[in-house]
């Protein structure tokens, strides 16, 4: 469990709802009292008000489109009852469930402040919590109290539960803890001189004690918490944003904003995002019931697994009603392909384009016996075999290696299955109920292009510059569902950080994806006969601009000799296809 400053993420373990809630602590709408200044603050207690509860229902998932304004502050995640499962939550009180369903959020009710944190309650319920110290019950969580009516001298960060779920802590950016219901004060850094904020606590399983930790990575044992080490004395590049602790509570991790983490007592280190581009900073930690892998939450809700920790879906995609994905891509890989604890993005030693006039060859399962023996400027290898969701080209390691320095990936794609697979049930676009077609759509390209990249990394291959290919010969379905797949598709693809073009025509493109459009996205076309010269040329499509485009794109690569009774076919022999780069 962890805690979150302003504009931080809090991550904490959650137990699965029911989907009626209930939303109590100090509604927003309420007139505090007359603030009472604490000489100090850590020891206050629940103030034993009743308050007014609201009843509210979980919203169909179709009716919760992802803004990306919920993302900017909070995001809580879990796991409970040995069930790994997560919730992300916005600073507006949004609450988006994966692996496990929600029990209701506070999006729109007028918070006086943004959400920063939360807590579980035990199965069925959580607390959520504001900067201003209020606390919302959702659930079964009872409300014990909050800090909503004092004075507070800065802003509450985060929260953590007490095992029984009758009790919380809320901790402030000075470091003072407020303890409400069966929660214990065990003492506060408030009256510490810090030489850095207060950025989120975790509680010890016992309940008999807490750690704080600070933004310069200091950590403070209070109770049975015991001292483990710091990253204090460190370096880094970027604050530390939260911590989570180990199952066992003889040891916690540390996350920074850069995605990187750090280890203490016997808590293991299984990877981090720190080598990442990431689209938004690392705000939260999460460890699995197990204590052998953890979660990384990003501020656009993106969601990086880790050791035996499984991906369950992110926020950084939702499908609306009208089969619209709506926000920008977020991070991790599917849980059938975890992401590699050592994992690296694509390598500077390839290219991410190729230079204008550049020449070569692409390649696929069909030359597995035969290979090139020379490597060429251009160099385009098939990672797939058949199908998205088939097994991969048998030759991709050799004709990788082939390539060298000049290899770009491609990816052969088709639309969605019938029935959906498995891996199409649960991902960005959602938990899908069958039949959802445009759910289970995105999904599927999502998962599938970002299978196909940490097939690549665990073959320690990573290219640059990845193809989709997009082509009639592929098992598609009608032009709506075709749409979303490709959509999911580049989005996983852009999500680990590596470049992304299609390869279609003109034709093939109009029959699958209609009016699908990416302005700007390189293109790879074929239709060329020779090189150069008289006719249909790879040159001369190359100068005709973007006339050859199909999707609104930037023609980059033309794909040549073609046979035909044209002037400039093609009549050399077809053993491999041949490519010209236009720059």
């Amino acid at each position: 469990m962890t805690g979150g400053a302003e504009g931080v993420l809090a991550a904490v373990a959650l137990t699965a709802g029911a989907a009626v809630m209930t939303m109590g602590g100090f509604p927003a709408s309420a007139r505090p009292a007359k603030p009472v200044p604490l000489r100090d603050r850590a020891a206050a207690t629940a103030s034993g008000h009743r308050v007014p509860r609201a009843l509210a229902r979980l919203a169909p998932r179709k009716s919760l489109p992802v803004r990306r304004h919920l993302y900017d502050r909070a995001v809580v995640a879990g796991t409970s009852a040995g069930t790994a499962h997560y919730l992300l939550i916005g600073s507006s009180g949004g609450v988006y469930p994966f692996g496990a369903r929600g029990s209701g959020s506070a999006l729109g009710h007028p918070l006086r402040s943004p959400v920063v944190g939360g807590a579980p309650s035990g199965p069925g319920g959580y607390w959520l919590v504001g900067r201003d110290g209020g606390v919302y019950t959702f659930g079964r969580a009872g409300f014990f109290g909050s800090a909503a009516r004092l004075l507070l001298r800065d802003p509450v960060v985060g929260m953590a539960a007490t095992p029984s779920g009758r009790g919380y802590w809320l901790v402030g950016r000075d470091g003072g803890v407020f303890a409400y219901g069966d929660a214990r004060y065990f003492g506060s850094a408030a009256r510490l001189l810090l030489r850095d904020p207060v950025v989120g606590m975790a509680a010890t399983p016992s309940g008999r004690g807490y750690w704080l930790v600070g933004r310069d990575g200091g950590v403070f044992a209070y109770g049975d918490a015991r001292y483990y080490g710091s990253a204090a004395h460190l370096p880094l590049h970027d604050p530390v944003v939260g911590m989570a602790a180990t199952p066992s509570g003889r040891g916690y991790w540390l996350v920074g904003r850069d995605g990187g983490v750090f280890a203490y007592g016997d808590a293991r280190y299984y990877g981090s995002a720190v080598h990442l581009p990431l689209h938004a900073p690392v705000v939260g930690i999460a460890a699995t019931p197990s204590g052998r892998g953890y979660w990384l939450f990003g501020q656009d809700g993106g969601v990086f697994t880790y050791g035996d920790a499984p991906y369950l879906g992110a926020a950084g995609h939702h499908v609306d009603a009208a089969g619209r994905a709506t926000a920008a891509p977020a991070g991790s890989l599917p849980a059938h392909a975890p992401a590699p604890p050592a994992a690296r993005l694509a390598s500077s030693a390839y290219p991410a384009s190729y230079p204008r006039g550049a020449t070569g060859l692409d390649v696929s399962r069909w030359q597995c016996g035969d290979v090139p023996r020379r490597p060429r400027a251009v160099a385009v290898v098939q990672v797939t075999g058949g199908s998205l969701d088939r097994p991969a080209n048998p030759c991709y390691g050799r004709e990788a290696r082939w390539a060298g320095g000049a290899l770009s990936a491609y990816v052969f794609m088709d639309g969605l299955p019938e029935p959906a697979p498995q891996a199409s049930r649960n991902g960005p676009a959602g938990r899908c109920p069958r039949p959802d077609v445009a759910c289970e759509s995105f999904n599927f390209g999502w998962a599938w292009s970002r299978h196909w990249v940490a097939y690549s990394w665990r073959l320690n291959i990573r290219p640059r510059m990845w193809w989709l290919d997009i082509e009639s010969s592929g098992g598609w379905r009608g032009v709506g569902s075709n749409d979303l797949v490709i959509r999911g598709a580049v989005a996983g693809l852009r999500s680990t950080g590596v470049e992304v073009g299609i390869y279609s025509t003109a034709y093939q493109w109009q029959a699958i994806a209609g009016p699908l459009a990416f302005p700007g996205m390189p293109e790879w076309v074929p239709g060329a006969g020779r090189l150069s010269g008289a006719g249909a040329t790879a040159t001369g499509y190359c100068a005709a601009g973007d006339r050859h485009a199909f999707a609104r794109g930037s023609l980059r690569l033309v794909q040549w000799g073609y046979h035909g009774r044209f002037a400039g076919a093609y009549e050399g022999p077809a053993r491999y296809d041949a490519d010209y780069s236009c720059g």
